[in-house]
């Protein structure tokens, strides 16, 4: 059967389409910076390829060694640089020296073998050696990666490179079995299976292209929703974020659930006498604290400023407070340390249990206020349901006393 189109069209457009997907990576490389390097390498690569199906397109209408041997050298340089993008996508240690002295050995290759057509189906084998060999090699760092990045775009990335490893495989098999047909005029490859290969190598660019933009597409989805849920400064959520937990909570049968506001004592101070660096360290440090504190299905945020919140989940409201006296005690016994530099901290906490409100924004403003409750009692300790009304009996006591028994 002879081929199933025109293959010198279907170069032509292959190698336009390569060109166009090189000029749209290199023009989106600055669109996310960690993966800057990865995109300009991604479009080296495309236009590689794009060379290398022109130089096909064109054979029997240049020289040969150009439509030969430099057509059969940049189609494997272009999947050499191409797994340069990727190790760089994936984070791996970047080997350009590595990419260039392999490109340098198969430019070698093609020049001993020389210009003759006589050795059609030993190129195409060493073509598809090269390629398929080099997308194998992507397969173990793309795995690696797909718990950090975002999982479909990681998916098909694993998908496409496991194709292109079962399309050279195949190749590589028909050719030792049933040789390498050609066209009439021995310029190109010919027979159904040599069509529907040559006809996805077209294809191929855009193909890693759109994968490749959809990861980084990805990427940038993932720094986003970072960015909207997470404090830069210490880890822990956004407010915005954490008000989102706690309403998920509202309503929650069989368990104590208590939202806590967290203040942290004399915090002014630190920044007036050592400064806003290293007030930014101990608040780093106390994020530490906060977090270790946390059990199985808790969540703490910072809420502004020295301010954080957090969400505890306990089996009773005794082992809540326990929980909250634990973290006071913690961060008393945990100063800050830097150098010869040593900075004791506290924490005044409020406490307030989910069913004492009926929103976030309700509960939050009467641990708030527990927090100054707190303060106004010394600092340094955990107010709750149980402490503010200790406190407010107290007050109502003293305010009770004669005058002169007040003074005493």
């Amino acid at each position: 059967m002879g081929a199933l189109f025109d293959l010198r069209t279907l170069f032509l457009i292959g190698s336009l389409a390569g060109g166009i997907c090189a000029v749209t990576l290199f023009a989106s490389r600055r669109i996310h910076r960690p993966s800057e390097s990865a995109l300009a390498w991604a479009a080296a690569a495309q236009l590689l390829f794009s060379l290398s199906m022109l130089m096909i397109s064109l054979r029997g209408i240049i020289p040969d060694w150009l439509s030969v041997v430099l057509g059969n050298t940049t189609g494997p340089a272009g999947m050499i640089v191409l797994y340069e993008s990727i190790r760089r996508l994936c984070q791996m240690p970047p080997r350009p020296g590595f990419a260039v002295t392999a490109i340098a050995a198969v430019m070698s290759l093609q020049i001993l073998l020389g210009p003759s057509l006589d050795l059609f189906a030993t190129r195409l084998q060493i073509t598809s050696a090269i390629q398929g060999g080099y997308a194998a090699l992507m397969l173990p760092l793309l795995r690696r990666r797909l718990p950090a990045d975002p999982r479909v775009p990681m998916l098909c990335a694993i998908g496409l490179a496991g194709f292109f490893v079962g399309v050279h495989l195949t190749r590589l098999i028909w050719i030792a079995a049933f040789g390498a047909q050609t066209s009439p005029d021995g310029q190109f490859a010919a027979g159904l299976l040599q069509s529907v290969i040559a006809a996805t190598f077209t294809l191929a660019p855009m193909m890693h292209a759109m994968v490749l933009m959809s990861l980084v597409n990805g990427r940038i989805s993932a720094d986003l929703r970072r960015i909207a849920t997470t404090d830069d400064l210490t880890g822990l959520a956004t407010r915005r974020h954490f008000f989102g937990r706690v309403r998920e909570r509202l309503g929650r049968e069989g368990s104590s659930v208590a939202v806590l506001m967290l203040d942290l004592d004399w915090f002014k101070q630190v920044n007036d006498r050592y400064g806003h660096k290293i007030g930014d360290r101990v608040l780093v440090h106390f994020s530490c604290l906060l977090r270790s504190a946390l059990a199985a299905g808790d969540h703490a945020a910072r809420y502004g400023g020295e301010e954080f919140c957090a969400l505890f989940e306990r089996a009773t409201e005794e082992q809540v407070r326990g929980a909250a006296q634990a973290l006071c005690d913690a961060v008393r016994a945990s100063p800050f340390e830097q150098d010869s530099l040593t900075i004791p901290i506290t924490v005044s906490i409020g406490v307030a249990l989910v069913r004492e409100g009926g929103s976030v924004e309700e509960l939050v403003s009467i641990a708030d206020r527990r927090v100054y409750l707190a303060k106004a009692m010394g600092r340094d300790r955990v107010v709750d349901r149980t402490s503010a009304r200790r406190a407010a009996a107290a007050g109502r006591e003293h305010a009770s006393l004669p005058l002169h028994s007040a003074m005493v």
